[in-house]
Order: structure tokens, then C-alpha cells, then sequence
């Protein structure tokens, strides 16, 4: 979910999907989450979502660019919050390199991760029929929403459902709080060592 502030204040939430492999980092990130010093070392840093540059969102993030990102995943309760700076734009090799990689979206079954495809961008997109607004890569309507985190906070669980669920009985029938699982943050100085590492290596 990507959330964006309105100019009245009010929080607009809607979902959408990353671009690339990101979506696939985030939950394996979740279900084997690494040390803070190195959660970047094998994944991007950069969210990056193409989207519809006439709709409410570009608007509330030109009024305001501090949004947030969640990922969750129902089955195990894992989820992921970024919370950053929204980078709007029109580079056209940034949509294409993203353009073909958006066709995948991935998902949890059990203790697999699957991918399945995802309908044509041109379908998201529609083609106006006016030689322009075609629906593809080139189409003015096109734009990349790149999203710079300055901390993520992330929640891993530790036990499955059914042991949760007893936890969580066996805590209430002795008048004890439970704790399922571990609330972990990455700092915005964490952050900037991620993206410092990162430019050493491509360097």
C-alpha cells in the first residue's frame, strides 16, 4: 500500500505494485530477515512503482512527498512499513528498464514463494485511440514514483498460526501479556549506510 497526504491532511492508502524484484526482496526479507548492517547488501534500496501521472496521488505528492509503503503477508503476519521522500519522473530509460519487469507478482504459499503473472500495463493504462495515449511505454501518462526510505520498520513472527493462537490463550488465562513476535527498526543513519554501501560496490 502507498500512502500519500492530501492537501486537507486526510491520508489516501492504495495498492499498488513495485516495480522489478522488489516486491520478492521484501518478503524474503521478511521471512529471513538479515542484520541491520546488511539489509541492503543484495536488494535495492529505492522502491520504484510506474503509475498514472493523472490521477489524485501525483497531486497530494507534489502538495506533500513524505508517503509511506507497507507490504503484508496474511499468512504469517509479516509486514514491512517504509516511510520516505516520493521522487516523481518521466525518465524515459527508467520506464523502460522497468516497463517489462512489472508483468510478476509474487506471493507466499506456505513455505514456497510463487510468482504469477500480471495483466498487461497496457490494460492498466487503456489505449485512448488518439495515437498518443496508447497504453505503453511511451505514453505521456507514464511516470515513475520512486520512493527514497528514510527508516523501515519491519515485524517478523516467530511461531506459526496455530501456536500464536495457543500463545496467545495461555498469556490470557494467566494475565500475561504475549509477544508473537519481534518489531524491528532500520534507522535513517542504517539507511545511508545501506546506500553508501551500495555505491562502493558500483563504484
Amino acid at each position: 500500500m502507498l500512502t500519500t497526504r492530501a492537501a486537507d491532511g486526510h491520508l489516501h492508502s492504495r495498492a499498488m505494485a513495485p516495480a522489478g524484484r522488489t516486491s520478492i526482496l521484501v518478503f524474503e526479507w521478511c521471512f529471513n530477515p538479515p542484520l541491520p548492517s546488511t539489509a541492503f547488501e543484495n536488494s535495492q534500496l529505492t522502491l520504484v512503482f510506474i503509475a498514472n501521472n493523472v490521477s489524485g496521488k501525483f497531486d497530494e505528492i507534489n502538495n506533500d512527498d513524505h508517503v509511506n509503503v507497507s507490504f503484508c503477508d496474511h499468512s504469517s503476519t509479516n509486514w514491512a512499513s517504509y516511510c520516505g521522500i516520493a521522487k516523481v519522473t518521466q525518465d524515459k530509460e527508467l520506464i523502460k528498464k522497468h516497463w517489462s519487469r512489472l508483468y510478476v507478482c509474487c506471493f507466499r504459499s506456505g513455505s514456497r514463494m510463487l510468482t504469477r503473472k500480471w495483466p498487461s500495463l497496457t490494460a492498466y493504462f487503456g489505449d485512448l485511440k488518439d495515437g498518443v495515449h496508447k497504453g505503453d511505454e511511451n505514453d505521456p501518462r507514464v511516470s515513475i514514483i520512486e520512493v527514497i526510505p528514510d527508516e523501515i520498520r519491519y515485524w517478523i513472527t516467530h511461531s506459526n498460526t496455530l501456536t500464536r493462537t495457543a500463545q496467545v490463550a495461555a498469556s490470557a488465562a494467566m494475565g500475561k501479556a504475549t509477544a508473537p513476535g519481534e518489531l524491528r527498526t532500520i534507522t535513517k543513519d542504517e539507511v545511508c549506510v545501506g546506500y553508501q554501501e551500495r555505491r562502493t560496490k558500483t563504484d
